[in-house]
């Protein structure tokens, strides 16, 4: 036991020698050194040159001796400073050739440039075409839904407009027939009838008729006269005329008519109309053609126009 405390004590005082050396060599280096004789001489001589360098201004004018060495500073002249700058610039220049055109990483970034470029303009082609594609396939969509909504919508038109017992002594009845010509039925069409003339007329109460018209069908409508028909009345029909109007609707469009009555002198031949359409206009020109001249005649007013003569036969 005595023999372990001892080598514990030998160790424990060897341990406290280590570290104080330690310390002393670690404060040793933290101190700067001591400059000897001649580093002394050498330090304040390059002080010395360093406080003579620069420009020296000498307000008095008296002559003064500079000790050490000293450094002249010359101003170029304005050619040399184009050389030196033209020197650069051919530098630059010959760096540019060496580092860029000479450089094979250069030409490869400028193969992939070029490769991009023309992959962004292939995109580009491909996009415009894509897109004029999406617009003609739109407007086939569009032509053929209108197409699609037209083969299977109603298609209403008054067809034409007569009259039942037109003679005096009896009450008229006038039909107005609705054609439909499209694939579909027209139900809940609105249908408006009125008769119109210089001596009276007559319409229905409720204005509109509510109707249905089959597919690639026709329906005629009826209104009477109010009252006996009279020669006066008929007479008048033939001056002041006679108009069976109104309008339909249907699918929220609503389309007009008008037809009014033609009046005959004598027998009504065959497929001649009792009413034609409003904007029809009856009237008639008479061509008269006397020797070369042809003449016009409008309720029995001749006029001559020149023309060629017929060949003689």
């Amino acid at each position: 036991m005595q023999f372990i405390s001892s080598n514990k004590s030998a160790l424990f005082i060897a341990l406290i020698l280590i570290t104080g050396l330690c310390f002393g060599q670690s404060k040793d280096r933290s101190k700067p050194p001591v400059p000897t004789n001649g580093q002394q001489h050498q330090n304040e001589g390059n002080r010395k040159e360093a406080k003579i360098k620069g420009p020296q201004t000498n307000p008095l004018k008296t002559p003064v001796t500079i000790e050490g060495p000293v450094t002249e500073v010359r101003q170029l002249s304005a050619d040399e400073q184009a050389e030196k700058a033209q020197e650069k610039s051919k530098d630059v220049w010959n760096k540019f050739i060496d580092d860029v055109l000479l450089s094979p990483q250069q030409w490869i970034n400028v193969g992939l440039l070029i490769l991009a470029g023309l992959a962004a303009r292939y995109s580009y082609g491909a996009y415009k075409a894509t897109k004029e594609q999406v617009k003609i396939a739109n407007e086939q969509f569009l032509l053929e839904k209108i197409a699609l909504s037209v083969a299977t919508s109603p298609k209403l038109s008054v067809d034409a407009v007569r009259a039942a017992n037109f003679y005096v002594g009896m009450e008229p009845v006038f039909f107005v027939k609705v054609l439909n010509s499209g694939p579909a039925v027209a139900e809940a069409v609105k249908v408006s009838i009125r008769v119109e003339s210089g001596v009276g007329g007559s319409k229905y109460t409720s204005d509109d008729q509510i109707m249905t018209v089959p597919a690639n069908s026709s329906r005629e409508y009826p209104i009477r006269w109010p009252m006996e028909l009279t020669q006066a009345a008929l007479d008048g029909f033939s001056s002041s005329g006679l108009e069976v109007k109104g309008n339909f609707e249907y699918g929220g469009k609503s389309e007009s008519y008008c037809y009014k009555y033609y009046p005959w002198k004598g027998t009504r031949p065959e497929g001649v109309p009792q009413f034609i359409p409003c904007k029809f206009n009856p009237r008639l020109t008479l061509l008269v053609p006397i020797g070369g001249v042809e003449s016009t005649s409008a309720v029995g007013t001749l006029t001559p126009i020149q023309s060629k003569a017929p060949p003689d036969t």
